[in-house]
């Protein structure tokens, strides 16, 4: 349902120009895909999560020509990054 009531996404969905739409409004890490016709490429949308939220921020790395996304949770000041999650856009 909210697929279908939201127009700027279904509009996304309809253009077959784009292959990833990055967003972040959920605040949480999410890698979806959203099948089109067949032969078509998905769509793919990327959450990278949050810098400013207490509980758990991150961000996400798009390597575009391995088709990756590496989400990375940031620990305390000056702590290196880890990896929470990864996951491919593959087609």
């Amino acid at each position: 349902y909210a697929i279908s009531s939201n127009e700027d996404l279904l509009k996304l969905l309809f253009d077959l120009s784009v292959h990833v739409v990055v967003g972040g409004h959920t605040h949480e890490p999410m890698l979806r895909r959203f099948e089109r016709a067949r032969g078509k490429q998905p769509l793919w949308v990327v959450n990278p999560g949050t810098l400013f939220r207490e509980n758990e921020p991150g961000f996400a790395v798009i390597d575009f020509p391995r088709a990756r996304v590496d989400f990375h949770r940031c620990g305390a000041p000056g702590a290196k990054s880890t990896i929470a999650t990864t996951g491919m856009l593959a087609t």
